[in-house]
């Protein structure tokens, strides 16, 4: 990934105009398919940013209010792992929940589990994720789910960007057809 990154930061701006110029569409509906896209990439990294900033923001109370040992290193490590796929901040909120069940309290350890699990994998993944993503791309929620899921699925952590985006440029698809066709006859 950090390979294929640096050469579309070294050519990406002649990679896109030649894209965009062998496009076999209109001028106008090239602008909304890629006008689309633009929106769609930036509303997924902001919504992907917000959520870690969320789980940081929970993981890290959690961290704290239990009596976790470097509460804000921990927050620290969430914040990156946050950001993976799979796993994400659950590689590091069980292992503070084996410390826990290991050498503290037990309710501390079920606490935490419980916690990391409901709600910060839970609810801020599965809920506020596609509904951040979903309000800011227009894309209906359900569906945005099924993309970032099938995206991951197939394409692993760069299947988070394009399963939203391929599926905004289908829903621009539909629409350029709607404008084009059915309100023709």
């Amino acid at each position: 990934m950090l390979f294929t990154l640096f050469f579309f930061f070294f050519d990406g701006r002649n990679l896109f105009w030649r894209l965009y110029h062998i496009l076999p569409l209109e001028e106008r509906h090239k602008r909304k398919v890629f006008g689309r896209l633009d929106s769609t990439m930036a509303v997924v990294v902001k919504g992907l940013l917000a959520t870690a900033l969320m789980q940081v923001i929970l993981a890290g109370g959690a961290y704290a209010i239990l009596g976790a040992p470097f509460p804000l290193v921990l927050a620290a490590i969430t914040a990156l792992f946050s950001l993976l796929p799979v796993g994400g901040t659950a590689l590091v909120w069980l292992p503070v929940v084996g410390y826990f069940l290991w050498s503290g309290p037990l309710w501390k350890g079920i606490a935490m589990a419980a916690w990391g699990g409901l709600v910060v994998v839970g609810v801020v993944d599965n809920v506020f994720k596609p509904l951040l993503i979903g309000q800011g791309t227009q894309l209906p929620t359900l569906f945005l789910f099924f993309s970032i899921v099938g995206g991951l699925a197939a394409y692993g952590f760069i299947g988070v960007f394009f399963g939203p985006i391929l599926l905004a440029i289908l829903l621009t698809a539909i629409h350029i057809y709607e404008e084009e066709y059915q309100m023709k006859r």
